[in-house]
Order: structure tokens, then C-alpha cells, then sequence
């Protein structure tokens, strides 16, 4: 038996269904929700952000008691926003992923950890 084999095939799948996923929560709350805020998003280094278009400030979302219900944007954090849509968009971002190895992929902390950008200025990568 090829146990190494047989767990790597495994999890490559499991990952392309994660990956697909994705995929589709991108296209059904994260692409509207930028199209309507005039906003582009993107994420990195275990977060993610959404940039306005017509530069104003880089949005990012902020906990509060009733869970992450804002955007918070500027140099320090100084502007608040409550866009409509966020908390629903928000929640479907940090949904989180059960991982078969919590260590090996500890950066991805929710769902928008395996999204691709969406900036409408790159027409090649938002068919």
C-alpha cells in the first residue's frame, strides 16, 4: 500500500474542491459587493482588503462586539464605514475551512484564503 501516495492524492483533492468553493462564494458575494462599492479585493499575509477604485482608503475589516460588522480604512484605521452588505460579504469570507493539518496551512484562516484577486482594471484574471 502507498500510504504517502494515497494522502497526498487525498488532500489534493480535498484542496481543489476548497479551491472551487472558493471560486464560488468569490463570484456570488465578494465580486457584487465590489462591483456595487466601487471596490476592488484582494487578499495576502493570512487577511485580505478591499482597495476603492477611485482612491480612497484601503478597507479592511474590524471586529466589534456584534462580530465584524464595519469596514475600517485610512491610515490608522480613522474611518469607519458600514457599506451595505459588508457583514453578509464578511461572513462568507472568514468562513472557516476544516483542515485535515492545521499546521501545514495554518495562514489560511477562512475561506478567503484560497480566493483570487478581483480588480475589474484586470480584465484577463475577472472573466
Amino acid at each position: 500500500m502507498r500510504i504517502k501516495t494515497n494522502l497526498n492524492k487525498a488532500a489534493n483533492t480535498y484542496l481543489k474542491e476548497i479551491r472551487k468553493i472558493a471560486d464560488e462564494v468569490r463570484w456570488k458575494f465578494v465580486v457584487p459587493f465590489c462591483r456595487t462599492h466601487n471596490l476592488r479585493f484582494a487578499q495576502a499575509n493570512g487577511n485580505y482588503y478591499f482597495f476603492s477604485l477611485d482612491g480612497g482608503p484601503c478597507w479592511q475589516p474590524v471586529y466589534n462586539n456584534n462580530g465584524y460588522t464595519y469596514l475600517c480604512g485610512g491610515e490608522f484605521g480613522e474611518t469607519t464605514c458600514r457599506l451595505r452588505g459588508t457583514a453578509r460579504v464578511v461572513r462568507a469570507l472568514e468562513t472557516p475551512i476544516p483542515f485535515y493539518d492545521h499546521a501545514a496551512l495554518a495562514y489560511a484562516a477562512g475561506l478567503y484564503s484560497f480566493m483570487k484577486e478581483y480588480n475589474p482594471h484586470k480584465k484577463a484574471k475577472n472573466p
